[in-house]
């Protein structure tokens, strides 16, 4: 595999694990993911591509370009260049996607950082994957947990909100004139993200452009002109970076639902036509054990993804 040599020197041997790209090859992926999300993110911008369940937010495929690329310019405006780690701490929220493709467009390699982890667990993280920069917001306490977790750390890391980045709340004139930076080669690695730790301490895992390109969950929803699939999780787990690219490659939804409540989850399957449910077992029985209301239409829903561990078998019968 072809890794860049900024994140060979990077990462620590102890608590990393690489991975092999495949050998298919479409001439649309040529320069890597973000070439291809920039341009996929161009295409009928009207559309919406992502629908906050919680706060009913809804971002159009040309907004979340704009606000991508204001990302990206923030951290170029920072130093950080093609093959530099950047690591997110952000809310599971619209703004996270906008930080992952920003970080693809100028060659960054993204890590997030899940939003519950406390200054122990960031700090482990931090020492795993030293990054070159930060980006946190002050929501729900994360600064104050990167900037403990930072203390504790022997790295000139550097530590940002999105919410101080004045550049990053209103579109640029500098946008319109945006090229994304490509790969070199598709066996570079694109992203890193990190296992469950359930087998010990958790291990950042190298993804290569060759491994995300393919990636289409929704290609088993025949005949569905506009599919949603809805999300769980933050993109602290690849799992749901796969869900974005499904909905990017089809011109679908991706509805998130950051607050876990799962009679919300059951009303919002109706409410948004949901074709696709990916989760992990966890989340299956929150669902199972909340029941689903009386006279609820889920009848859009054709598919139904339990991942990620093995769900009872008395769950799977009352699903």
């Amino acid at each position: 595999m072809t890794t860049p040599n900024k994140v060979i020197t990077h990462v620590s041997k102890d608590y990393i694990i690489t991975t092999e790209p495949v050998d298919s090859f479409n001439e649309e992926w040529k320069g890597g993911l973000g070439c291809l999300w920039f341009n996929l993110l161009q295409r009928n911008k009207d559309k919406i591509i992502i629908i906050n369940g919680d706060t009913e937010e809804c971002e159009t495929r040309g907004s979340l370009l704009s606000k991508s690329i204001r990302v990206a310019s923030i951290m170029q405006k920072h130093g950080i260049q093609k093959g530099d780690v950047v690591r997110f701490a952000l809310n599971f929220h619209q703004n996270a996607y906008a930080a992952l493709a920003g970080s693809l467009f100028i060659g960054a390699i993204p890590i997030f950082i899940e939003p519950y982890h406390n200054s122990d667990e960031a700090a482990h993280l931090l020492r795993a994957v030293k990054p070159k920069l930060v980006i946190s917001t002050k929501d729900g306490g994360k600064f104050d947990v990167l900037s403990k977790a930072k203390e504790s750390i022997t790295s000139d890391v550097k530590l940002i909100t999105l919410e101080d980045c004045e550049e990053f709340k209103q579109p640029q004139e500098a946008e319109a004139k945006f090229v994304p930076v490509p790969a070199k080669h598709i066996g570079e690695t694109a992203a890193i993200f990190f296992s469950s730790g359930s087998t010990g301490l958790p291990k950042g895992i190298c993804i290569p452009h060759s491994f995300l390109l393919p990636i289409d969950e929704l290609k088993l929803l025949d005949g569905v002109k506009t599919p949603v699939i809805m999300s769980f999780d933050s993109l602290y787990w690849a799992t749901d970076v796969y869900k974005f690219i499904s909905a990017l490659k089809n011109e679908g939804i991706l509805v998130i639902a950051p607050t876990l409540d799962p009679i919300k989850l059951w009303l919002r399957i109706e409410k948004y036509m949901v074709n696709m449910i990916s989760c992990c077992p966890y989340h299956a029985t929150l669902l199972v054990d909340a029941g689903k209301p009386k006279d609820l239409d889920t009848s859009s829903l054709k598919s139904l993804h339990i991942l990620g561990g093995v769900l009872p078998s008395h769950y799977r019968e009352d699903l």
